[in-house]
């Protein structure tokens, strides 16, 4: 099936599929496919066939078989039900593994060959990203059946699974309380077990029967490489790349605070004290919105937070509702809801650090996020005056035209119910863009000018609003840039003008 032609002439797309675009641009005129080639040189052949795509690969322990993900469904696009399928490399021959309702992701076969280990979702109507439903370590036959689910105790978001050469447990990440963590289950089934320690962020790791090597950062250092012995569960480091400059700088960790919001949920936040701070004097306060709407803060290394509270700014981040690493339930707290329970938690989280550190100025306020945190940052400003000053990156403002151009059909139709002509007000109700009027904070936005994920039309429409209604606003077009901003002088830039607009209107009197 082809989904784009380009003629040199006027280099036209002609566009036949819904999900034609992804977050580095648009999706390939071709299906992908499993090819190997020789190591040493030689023809590649290629092992599957179809319009639909095959990724996330594992090599079977006998090397005559390739797992892989595909969606088989013949309707890719309006479904994310992923299944686990296996290609013989002699043959070319495919055998479906899983058959189930939700999504199967990272599949990894057993060292004993028995088995194959993935994350999945039981959920039938998931979003391709950005899901409400977790992802649970499941196994399955090699020859084929029915998934088995080993870490549905800790009811957390898992993935990565990988196996030790014994084949005895599977190893896992998962995401708590702003934590994440190694944990390991028993492949028969059993307890799952928390193997690293301490308030950081695991982003990824390796292993055999013996030792676990993972990378390890928090608030105040990079990544650097940590192993546990697996027998006597002792622990080192093994690299230093960042102790120079984390000598040279002056940095922090930051302090966990947990609140009762309007309906006496749990939820949690931190606090990142200003660069120099002393218990006499009073400080401005920025309240930092992370992105999913089911993503989470934590014990991360975050470089525009440092910097802030380099500039003289507390920073403070929550988890509301809708998070993850509290529980199915609390994941699916925002769902038909965003803008409503979860701005709450803001708030009143907001109100909770304030109220428990005086050192905090509640009159010098600032707001800031990216993505579904520049939607909540755009949604912040038309709902209250309390903050002085925003920056809202890569933001969504009005759902509508969202659902439309972004590349979130799935996801929009699972959060707001159904779609824009089905659930109209719901879309329109929610959206920064109905209540633009109300706003008198003055709001700096970013946008990247190649953002997909969320289209660089959902920051215009809201800075010409802004610009309009005459309140003060700048939009900042990053060439060439996605959703995220990758390169090092626009970074720098990025920073920056958050420190500029926040000082412009956060400390000058």
């Amino acid at each position: 099936m082809e989904t784009e032609e380009v003629t040199p002439a006027n280099d036209m797309k002609v566009i036949d599929r819904t999900f034609y675009k992804w977050s580095g641009g648009f999706n390939p005129n071709q299906p992908t496919h499993i090819w190997i080639t020789p190591v040493h040189g030689g023809d590649s052949k290629q092992l599957t066939q179809g319009d639909q795509d095959d990724h996330s690969l594992s090599w079977s322990p006998d090397s005559r078989e390739i797992a892989f993900v595909s969606n088989r469904t013949g309707d890719w696009d309006n479904n994310a039900n992923n299944d686990l399928f296996a290609v013989v490399i002699n043959s070319g021959e495919t055998r479906r593994i899983t058959d189930t309702p939700g999504p199967e992701f990272s599949p990894a076969w057993s060292p004993d060959g028995r088995w194959i280990a993935c994350a999945a979702s039981d959920r039938g109507n998931a979003s391709k990203d950005s899901p409400a439903g977790n992802t649970e370590i499941y196994r399955v036959p090699a020859e084929g059946g029915v998934p088995v689910k080993l870490s549905g105790s800790l009811d957390r978001r898992s993935s990565s699974p990988t196996w030790p050469l014994d084949s005895k447990h599977i190893y896992f990440s998962a995401i708590d309380q702003g934590t994440r963590r190694i944990y390991r289950v028993p492949s028969d089934g059993g307890n799952v077990e928390q193997i690293t320690q301490g308030a950081s962020q695991i982003s990824g790791f390796s292993l055999n029967s013996e030792r676990l090597v993972f990378a390890r950062n928090c608030e105040y250092i990079p990544d650097e490489l940590h192993s546990v012995d697996l027998t006597t569960e002792t622990g080192k480091v093994l690299t230093s790349f960042n102790s120079k400059w984390s000598r040279e700088v002056s940095l922090a960790p930051s302090e966990p605070f947990w609140f009762s919001t309007f309906d006496d949920l749990k939820v949690q936040g931190w606090i990142l004290r200003p660069t120099g701070f002393t218990e006499d004097e009073t400080y401005p306060a920025l309240l930092s919105i992370h992105g999913g709407p089911h993503g989470s803060h934590g014990h991360g290394f975050r470089l525009s937070h440092l910097a802030l509270a380099g500039a003289g700014y507390a920073v403070v981040y929550i988890d509301p509702r809708g998070s993850s690493g509290y529980g199915q339930a609390f994941a699916d707290g925002c769902v038909d809801d965003w803008g409503g329970g979860d701005y709450r938690d803001l708030m009143i989280g907001l109100d909770a650090a304030i109220e428990q550190n005086s050192w905090i100025n509640p009159e010098r306020l600032g707001v800031f996020g990216g993505s579904y945190g520049g939607f909540m940052t755009n949604w912040v400003v038309t709902q209250t005056d309390r903050f002085k000053a925003g920056v809202s990156q890569a933001s969504l403002s009005n759902h509508i035209s969202f659902y439309g151009t972004s590349m979130y059909q799935l996801l929009m139709e699972y959060e707001f119910g159904g779609k824009p002509w089905e659930t109209h007000d719901a879309y329109w109700d929610r959206s920064p863009i109905a209540h633009v009027a109300n706003t008198r904070t003055p709001l700096l936005l970013t946008h990247g000018e190649v953002d997909h994920d969320v289209p660089i039309g959902q920051g215009e429409e809201f800075y010409i609003a802004l610009k309009k209604l005459r309140v003060p606003a700048e939009f900042i077009r990053y060439s060439g840039e996605g959703h995220g901003i990758s390169k090092p002088v626009h970074i720098q830039d990025f920073i920056q003008r958050h420190i500029d607009w926040f000082d412009r209107y956060l400390k000058s009197d």
